[in-house]
């Protein structure tokens, strides 16, 4: 079938897309591809259309008319056709669910015959670069005539129109169809046709081809199950689809995905609305009881069993204590990385304890023996640097639960974190300044970013003591009862000095574990603490996350998936290796290029753990900044063919 009869029997609803399809995920590089093989005539694939009658497949609503009697189900293809309609229409197909940035605004470059996006510095002042919508909406001619004043060289005028026919009549290129048609094939025995067809790669998620399977009988599933994810995403709290189905299947029982495939419908419905109350809970006594905004939750895989927990008991906690330990077990299993591994074995473990007489003190139990003990807390976990580190769990709960007092006198006295109140701005503060520290020539960079010499204060605080030495502003502190003691600061004046810098860190993270033990005691004793909801605010001093926000900004203007935070990169056993700063496991062309990751500060053995799992690292943002200007972006590592969707 012509691209060009393609794109009209959308337009007129001949063709429709299932609601077992999932959305549109390319991004520009895989459009550019696209592109780039229909002009050279490279082969991109063929599509896969179900011809059936409107009446057995439930299609996304697109305000058109369909026909009455048979349909055109668009099975295998959507990618690479619903590209194509953006780009030659200008606009998305009615059924298009996705971002619609990764299209638009394609140009053509008829002096080196390649496809960018726009960009007003680069191709504001050059006529060779034509709008590729444009072209197809006005045609060749009239696309190209305008630029013959502006051209360098008039000879090239006829060799530019030759380019823009070309480009214009890769509308008549014949996408190859292969059809599924018969009684036999139900709507069931078509699902599971799309997901066999779709299942190579990482091409659809484990999510995907479940909720493909549960739309057939249930059409508004995915976005009934989007609504709840889109409430949480606006509290801070960031969760996918497949996330969302784990602790439905947590939920019935099991810890596979694809477990829903045989529940009955009427089943996986009234769970989900149990489910979204059980999260709402979490979320509200995590905050109430942890000082956990959304964002804190760094151990969702956790979630499944809670769920599950909370819904056998009628979707609440039984009483404070069950809470108590529930957070307990939440927080000592996110500490040790209970759930780094291999997610459906260790959520499954969770679910087989949850069925026991005693279900929290089994789900402990459970985290005991895998720890082999108790496994306390102990000052070496607080030696890290970044936010997103395990132990920062710990750093951002113990000054909301445990009465840490602000570094601001108000009125003569200064007042405990909880009482400045909800809309108070908090920032880390770093007790021993990283600007002096480094013009000491004392520490920089992750030795100059140490939990241990961090205090969670206000900014007001944070502002007034600027670049202050402790040593200084310590003294004053010290006068009044309780102050420092509640931020965990040795008694010590002489640990206050710079030449004493490390000395004061290993003091300190030794009282901060103490303490941490003594926190996660209480709770599993069923005593909880009230902390307050205030926001806490990234200090600009942290310039590492500066830099990898930066990063992850510049990939996705560019069309690029974002990077992953934090990345464990994990064994076969499951055991995590390294955790990589900022990273793309599927590489930046989403399995069409190596893994890639930005490691700042790291050690060299994490940067070997990384280039021994096949990872390309850059050490700077400058460097990795290259990598994706002039090969990820070069239109001369363009592969030979369009990525198959």
């Amino acid at each position: 079938m012509k691209i060009s009869d393609i794109l009209h029997n959308i337009e007129i609803g001949g063709i429709g897309l299932p609601v077992f399809q999932r959305g549109y995920v390319w991004n520009r590089n895989q459009v550019k591809n696209l592109m780039t093989s229909l002009y050279k005539n490279w082969p991109t694939g063929g599509i896969l259309i179900w011809r059936t009658t409107r009446e057995d497949v439930h299609l996304r609503p697109d305000g058109t008319a369909f026909p009455a009697s048979d349909v055109s189900v668009l099975l295998d293809g959507q990618q690479r056709v619903t590209t194509l309609y953006g780009v030659i229409r200008g606009e998305p197909p009615k059924f298009f669910d996705g971002d619609e940035k990764a299209f638009k605004d394609l140009y053509f470059d008829l002096e080196e015959e390649k496809f960018d996006f726009y960009k007003a510095r680069t191709m504001g002042t050059l006529p060779h670069w034509i709008s590729v919508t444009d072209l197809f909406h006005n045609g060749p001619a009239a696309t190209v005539m305008p630029l013959g004043a502006n051209i360098s060289d008039p000879g090239n005028f006829q060799t530019y129109l030759d380019r823009a026919q070309r480009l214009y009549n890769i509308q008549d290129i014949n996408f190859p169809e292969q059809l599924v048609t018969g009684e036999d094939k139900t709507t069931d025995v078509v699902v599971e046709i799309f997901n066999v067809v779709n299942s190579g790669g990482r091409k659809l998620s484990r999510g995907d081809l479940t909720l493909s399977r549960i739309g057939v009988h249930w059409p508004e599933a995915r976005d009934t199950m989007r609504r709840p994810l889109a409430k949480w995403e606006r509290s801070g709290f960031s969760a996918n689809l497949d996330w969302l189905l784990r602790c439905i299947a947590a939920r019935l029982g099991s810890a596979e995905i694809d477990s829903l495939d045989d529940k009955p419908i009427a089943q996986i419905q009234q769970a989900l609305p149990e489910v979204e109350h059980a999260v709402d809970v979490l979320l509200e006594a995590s905050g109430a009881h942890l000082g956990m905004n959304g964002k804190a939750h760094v151990n969702k895989n956790a979630f499944p069993a809670m769920v599950k927990y909370l819904v056998d008991n009628g979707g609440d906690f039984p009483d404070v204590s069950a809470k108590a330990r529930l957070l307990h077990w939440y927080v000592s299993a996110s500490l040790r990385g209970r759930h780094s591994g291999p997610v459906e074995t260790v959520v499954n473990q969770d679910i087989v304890a949850l069925q026991q007489e005693n279900p929290l003190e089994a789900l402990w139990e459970t985290e005991r023996q895998r720890l082999g003990g108790d496994r306390p807390v102990v000052a070496e976990d607080f030696n890290a640097v970044r936010k997103n580190a395990r132990s920062a769990l710990l750093l951002n709960i113990m000054p909301r639960v445990l009465g840490a007092q602000d570094w601001l006198a108000r009125e003569g006295r200064f007042d405990a974190l909880s009482d400045l109140g909800s809309e108070t701005a908090l920032q880390w503060h770093h007790i021993f300044p990283k600007a002096v520290l480094a013009r000491e020539q004392i520490a920089r960079g992750e030795a100059a970013n140490n939990f241990g010499h961090m205090a969670l204060i206000s900014r007001e605080a944070n502002q007034a003591l600027g670049d202050q030495i402790p040593e200084q502003y310590l003294a004053a502190l010290s006068n009044a009862a309780g102050v420092l003691e509640s931020q965990w600061i040795p008694a010590d004046p002489e640990l206050w000095k710079l030449q004493n810098y490390q000395a004061f860190l290993e003091a300190r993270r030794g009282l901060m574990a103490d303490a941490a033990n003594e926190f996660l005691g209480s709770l599993h004793a069923g005593r909880l603490s009230q902390p307050f909801g205030g926001a806490l605010e990234d200090s600009s001093d942290d310039e590492e996350q500066a830099i990898l926000t930066e990063v992850n900004s510049f990939v996705t203007e560019h069309g690029l998936p974002a990077g992953e935070l934090d990345y464990e990169l994990l064994d076969n056993a499951g055991n995590v290796l390294a955790t990589l700063d900022l990273a793309w496991p599927s590489g930046l062309q989403d399995g069409l290029s190596r893994p890639v990751a930005l490691l700042l500060n790291e050690p060299r053995q994490v940067l070997d753990a990384a280039s021994s799992a096949d990872f390309i690292t850059y050490t700077d943002r400058d460097s990795f900044q290259r990598y994706v200007e002039e090969v990820i972006l070069a239109e001369e590592e363009v592969e030979t063919t369009a990525a198959a969707d």
